[in-house]
C-alpha cells in the first residue's frame, strides 16, 4: 500500500480517538466539504465558534500525528514515506 493511503487509514483511525464535539466539525468541514457556515448551523453556534472548534480539532489530530508517526516528505511536499511509532 503506498505510503498516502496508509497515512489516510491511520488519520482516519485518529479521527475516531477524538472527543465527538471535535471529531464531528472537523469531519463535517475538512471531509464532507460543508462550508463553516452549515457547520455553526448544526451545532447551534456562531461562526467564530465553529470555526475555534475546527481549528482546535485539527491541532489536536496534528498533535496525535506528530506522536504517533513518522512521516517523510521529498523537497515539493509530496509524502515519500510513513510509518506508525512504537507504542501507538
Amino acid at each position: 500500500m503506498p505510503p498516502e493511503q496508509r497515512l489516510a487509514v491511520c488519520l482516519a483511525e485518529m479521527l475516531q480517538l477524538l472527543p465527538e464535539g471535535d471529531r464531528l466539525p472537523l469531519q463535517w468541514a475538512d471531509l464532507e466539504g460543508l462550508p463553516q457556515e452549515e457547520v455553526a448551523r448544526r451545532l447551534n453556534m456562531s461562526l467564530s465558534g465553529a470555526k475555534s472548534r475546527i481549528q482546535r480539532a485539527r491541532i489536536k489530530l496534528r498533535q496525535q500525528l506528530e506522536e504517533c508517526c513518522t512521516v517523510a516528505l521529498d523537497s515539493g511536499g509530496k509524502i515519500t514515506d510513513y510509518y506508525p511509532k512504537k507504542g501507538c
